[in-house]
């Protein structure tokens, strides 16, 4: 694991299948949704966290449950810790 003093600048890595989103609420990280991309079965939504960078998440595809995401929409992204892999400034 990364050793960083408390304070350090870290960057966390998560594959897209590991990052969860919900419609915006009290936890999770705020971001807004900047693109969709459409792969049968599932897509690829891009959000952009506020001051946090951005993350991609891989979802189910539409009418497999999971509701439709638009450009622009304010949504919490949401990961396992457990899938999280943290980098310091020398990677």
């Amino acid at each position: 694991g990364v050793q960083a003093p408390v304070g350090a600048a870290i960057s966390l890595a998560v594959r897209p299948e590991h990052v969860s989103l919900s419609p915006l609420q009290e936890h999770g990280l705020p971001g807004i949704v900047r693109r969709n991309e459409h792969h049968v079965p599932e897509r690829l939504v891009h959000v952009d966290l506020e001051g946090a960078g951005a993350v991609t998440a891989r979802i189910g595809g539409i009418g497999a449950g999971v509701p439709t995401l638009a450009t622009g929409d304010p949504v919490s992204v949401t990961f396992n810790t457990l899938y999280a892999h943290a980098f310091d400034a020398l990677g």
